[in-house]
């Protein structure tokens, strides 16, 4: 049997929720031919350049890698490998940074890399109803409500 799934691609910011600071982006939209569909996307918070240089201090990753579980010795080492690596070595360590690619279209709605160094993706999937309003793109807020109908 064929598959009939149908994918449309959007990669696009569907809303701003300023206040708890969290960024969602509509992945796409996807049809398996059989009444299965719907929307998926991604949730990113913005990280101030101030929160970026707190999370990545030393006595931070040092404490996070230890709750996660490794040794002292351990977490000395991987923070010692990650700050080798750079600023987006300790970045990489300390929050998730999936969808970079993608960064450039948050910036679009005022988040400038001077004042959000990076963006920390806090979720994603079908994080979507048949009741999405967004309030940055209405036109996929329809596309989105259609498929998660």
């Amino acid at each position: 049997m064929a598959n009939k799934r149908k994918q449309t691609d959007y990669w696009q910011i569907v809303n701003i929720d300023k206040d708890n600071n969290e960024i969602t982006m509509v992945d796409y939209v996807f049809d398996h031919g059989d009444g299965f569909k719907g929307a998926t996307g991604s949730k990113f918070e913005a990280v101030s350049k101030e929160e970026f240089k707190e999370r990545t201090k030393k006595d931070n990753v040092m404490e996070y890698l230890v709750e996660a579980g490794l040794g002292y010795a351990q977490a000395l080492d991987a923070y010692k490998e990650a700050k080798a690596n750079g600023v987006m070595g300790l970045a990489e360590l300390m929050f998730d940074l999936s969808y970079k690619e993608h960064w450039d279209k948050i910036r679009q709605h005022g988040y400038p890399e001077t004042k959000y160094p990076i963006f920390n993706c806090i979720g994603g999937g079908r994080c979507f109803d048949k009741d999405f309003e967004g309030n940055v793109n209405p036109e996929l807020a329809t596309i989105i409500r259609e498929y998660e109908k």
